[in-house]
């Protein structure tokens, strides 16, 4: 590949590089966002629920707050889970202490079922990205297999240049070589007054096939030019 393709590729490979990066950013900046939100959700749910239970002066789960969308459980200081039931996934909880009644103790709460609003919302936002990636990545391999594409072409056309010129040369230089072998001899006296016939016979062959050899040359080139 020449130069110019390497410099159009780079050309085109950086703004698809700086697309992808701000919509890397963007994603990323919307992923903490979501859990900076989701974590103050959680939060403020612990401490509605925490209240509840301070002012009922109990350490059990308050039962209208079973239909509330998140798991919620009383857990020790070691984090130990004394009653109710949590998710699996401990990446976002919220987390309100029942103090002073209760030192040792503390509400905690996490999203229900299997995954989180949040990790969801972050899903699809991964998706979008890596959606703006492969879109910018199959424009840079289309434009690259264009270039190149177009690189063979030339490669091919310059080739095909070479075998006709090589070609042309090999058919002047047999006529050429004979008619000046006649002509030499010719010149030197080292032919018969028999053979000087046979001689200028061979000289007027060989330079019609000059001249059609040229004709044919010109044809081609002005074809090239009208094509």
């Amino acid at each position: 590949m020449n130069r110019s393709s390497v410099l159009i590729l780079a050309f085109l490979a950086l703004p698809l590089c700086v697309v992808s990066l701000a919509a890397h950013r963007v994603v990323s900046a919307e992923v903490a966002r979501g859990r900076t939100v989701g974590r103050a959700y959680l939060q403020a749910q612990a401490k509605v629920i925490a209240a509840k239970m301070q002012s009922f002066a109990t350490a059990e789960m308050p039962i209208e707050d079973a239909a509330l969308p998140v798991l919620a459980a009383i857990v020790d200081k070691d984090g130990t889970v004394r009653s109710g039931a949590l998710s699996d996934d401990g990446r976002c909880f919220g987390l309100a202490p029942l103090a002073p009644k209760f030192p040792d103790l503390a509400v905690k709460v996490m999203w229900s079922g299997e995954e989180s609003p949040g990790h969801q919302r972050a899903r699809r936002l991964r998706r979008i990205e890596f959606s703006v990636f492969g879109g910018s990545a199959t424009l840079f391999l289309l434009a690259a297999g264009c270039l190149v594409r177009r690189h063979l072409t030339l490669r091919r056309e310059l080739q095909e240049q070479r075998d006709a010129v090589r070609d042309f040369s090999h058919r002047l230089k047999t006529p050429i070589t004979s008619i000046s072998l006649c002509a030499e001899l010719a010149r030197d006296g080292r032919v018969s007054e028999a053979r000087k016939r046979e001689c200028a016979e061979t000289i007027f062959v060989e330079a019609t096939k000059l001249d059609r050899i040229v004709g044919e040359v010109l044809s081609h080139i002005e074809g090239g030019r009208h094509g």
